[in-house]
């Protein structure tokens, strides 16, 4: 599936298999906090346009930003994602393409999620090539989905030899010598300024 949802003068967003954005559903991800897994998680990749393509913008360290989102699963389904399920079978296998008939938003996925609170870090890809090339923007609050709803996206085609959608998570890595910035209630800051890169994010109001 492929769908242009927004654009900017700095950022390319685009989402669902594109190589500008995408919105990934792992199950279990590890790009949780050190206490707690999650059932799911979702990632909107930007891509900086003032680089042509990923390919390029893999190379700087300001070349993506990737908001991350986690998942609790309830007995109530989520209706913000079962528009998206309405296409499913539309794209069960590896790489096929279906046009949404239906008007979408990306904030229609984030519900009444508080946006004002986050964690940010200069860090990598979560798959290969791993490339330093992404800032990271991750969201306390989480969205809900019920495990049915879970269910639909672990029949979908990774791509990889048939394999489903299924423990599709890497191992938690280690810190290393990266900064994890909090934002404060009191900040100024917004998720928006991080994605833009219009300042030095480590000179603004944090804890960490």
């Amino acid at each position: 599936m492929s769908v242009l949802v927004s654009s900017s003068p700095a950022l390319s967003c685009s989402c669902f298999h594109t190589p500008y954005v995408t919105v990934l559903y792992s199950p279990r991800q590890p790009g949780d906090y050190p206490t707690r897994k999650y059932p799911m998680e979702m990632h909107i990749i930007h891509r900086n346009k003032k680089y042509k393509n990923v390919a390029e913008a893999l190379g700087y360290s300001d070349g993506l930003t990737v908001l991350g989102f986690f998942y609790q699963v309830v007995e109530q389904e989520s209706s913000e994602i079962g528009y998206l399920l309405r296409s499913f079978p539309l794209i069960e296998e590896y790489d096929q393409k279906a046009s949404l008939n239906f008007t979408f938003t990306l904030n229609s996925l984030l519900g009444q999620l508080d946006r004002t609170r986050f964690y940010t870090y200069k860090g990598s890809l979560t798959t290969p090539p791993c490339s330093e090339a992404v800032t990271w923007v991750l969201f306390p609050d989480l969205l809900t989905i019920s495990l049915t709803q879970i269910r639909r996206f672990r029949v979908l085609d990774t791509g990889m030899h048939g394999s489903p959608m299924v423990d599709n998570y890497r191992a938690l890595q280690p810190i290393g010598n990266r900064r994890v910035f909090v934002r404060k209630v009191n900040s100024r800051n917004t998720a928006i300024d991080v994605v833009r890169n219009e300042i030095d994010h480590t000179k603004w109001d944090w804890t960490f």
